[in-house]
């Protein structure tokens, strides 16, 4: 193995642990969240109506809901927002 190898293989490692504890520190810092509200809705695939359910995410959004997940369906996407509770934003969790 060339020194140009290792020296890559090395560095590729080091990016390598450095992801990983990013992923654990993000994993452990959503494990301790206690949700407090969870709210779904429904963006449908209409040319006229898909604006209701836009319009709702971007309010939850604006009130500090997140994307928990979604699940696209043939006429719509359904969206379940999430937000943490108040308690904490006050603890620092």
């Amino acid at each position: 193995m060339s020194r140009l190898e290792h020296s890559k293989i090395l560095e590729l490692e080091n990016r390598t642990d450095v992801i990983a504890k990013n992923v654990q520190r993000l994993m452990d810092k959503s494990h301790h969240e206690r949700i407090g509200r969870v709210m779904f809705v429904w963006v449908e695939f209409h040319p006229q109506r898909y604006k209701i359910g836009q319009d709702e995410i971007n309010r939850s959004l604006e009130d500090g809901y997140e994307i928990l997940w979604d699940y696209k369906y043939d006429n719509g996407v359904e969206f379940c927002l999430k937000k943490i509770s108040e308690e904490n934003i006050k603890g620092g969790a």
